[in-house]
């Protein structure tokens, strides 16, 4: 199994830039990507459920 890299803060200011770069020069994802997104979330959800509760319940 491959190992995970970190994210770390630096990570994450690098990509708080980017981000908002791309937002000031209007640069966004369009609504079709928006939506197949969201529909690929959804099956995520569907597929890893079980999971999902099981991470709830252990942090409650």
């Amino acid at each position: 199994m491959a190992a995970k890299k970190m994210f770390g803060a630096a990570d994450a200011s690098i990509l708080v830039t980017d981000l908002r770069r791309s937002f000031d020069d209007c640069v966004t994802r369009g609504y079709e990507w928006r939506v197949t997104q969201l529909k690929k979330l959804l099956i995520i959800c569907d597929n890893h459920e079980l999971e999902i509760v099981a991470a709830l319940r252990d942090d409650l």
